[in-house]
C-alpha cells in the first residue's frame, strides 16, 4: 500500500513527542482503508488517508513558493496529514436501497 508507506514515511520525520504513540494508533485504526466521504471526494476505500497525504503535499508545494511556510515545515506535516483524523470510522461503505439495522 503505497499511499499508507508514503504517509507514515513522512509523519515519522515530524520530531514531537508522542508521534510513535499517534502511529501506532493510525495503524491500529482504520485510516488507511476508510473512505474520506460517503459520496464526495475520495469515497473509496483508503480515501481518507489518500486525501490526507493530498492536502499536505498541496501545502509541502506552497512552501516552495511561499518562503514563510518553510519556516513552519513540521506543522505543514502535522495539520496536512492529520486534519481529518477525527474522520477515522465516520463513513462506510453502502449500498443504495438497503435498510441498515441497528441494534434493537
Amino acid at each position: 500500500m503505497e499511499i499508507k508507506k508514503n504517509f507514515l514515511d513522512i509523519l515519522k520525520t515530524v520530531e514531537r513527542s508522542g508521534v510513535d504513540k499517534l502511529i501506532d494508533f493510525l495503524e491500529s485504526s482504520t485510516f488507511f482503508t476508510d473512505p474520506a466521504s460517503c459520496t464526495e471526494h475520495n469515497c473509496y476505500e483508503g480515501g481518507l488517508a489518500e486525501h490526507s497525504l493530498n492536502v499536505y503535499n498541496i501545502l509541502d508545494r506552497n512552501c516552495s513558493t511561499i518562503p514563510e511556510l518553510s519556516k513552519i515545515k513540521e506543522s505543514i506535516k502535522v495539520v496536512g496529514l492529520l486534519h481529518d483524523v477525527c474522520q477515522i470510522g465516520t463513513f462506510q461503505k453502502v449500498s443504495k436501497n438497503v435498510s441498515i439495522v441497528t441494534g434493537k
